[in-house]
């Protein structure tokens, strides 16, 4: 592929990300009884989608943002914002939520990582 300055450019691989907000209540299964996150409690989640791709020369980009949209939203909305996550994972922490966003979501997304993050400072990623 040629630049705009006539040089020769390759093509690389990239990636682009965004961000996702939900809040949810949980309980974490596999701490001791008298762990405070034994208890039900909540969290406004923030998840970061990263995907990979080869820039496509017609659109300038790997995958619009409102495609990205059109798949992650309504996976968010179905299963987990206002929802109870040990209705969905067994034992639901960070890590857990991270592998489930991956596994719900690679088959149509080209995934770099996933990072969930239940507080501003706690936060787990998986690539």
């Amino acid at each position: 592929m040629t630049g705009k300055s006539g040089r020769k450019t390759y093509l690389m691989m990239t990636i682009i990300g965004k961000s996702y907000h939900f809040s949810a209540a949980h309980h974490l299964t596999g701490v001791s009884p008298d762990h405070p996150c034994r208890r039900v409690h909540g969290h406004n989640y923030r998840v970061e989608i990263s995907i990979k791709g080869v820039v496509d020369p017609s659109t300038g980009m790997i995958l619009d943002f409102f495609d990205m949209d059109r798949i992650i939203k309504p996976l968010i909305k179905k299963h987990l914002d206002h929802r109870d996550l040990n209705d969905v994972l067994e034992n639901p922490t960070a890590e857990n939520l991270a592998h489930w966003f991956l596994e719900n979501l690679s088959s149509e997304l080209h995934i770099a990582s996933i990072t969930v993050w239940e507080t501003e400072k706690c936060w787990a990623k998986c690539q």
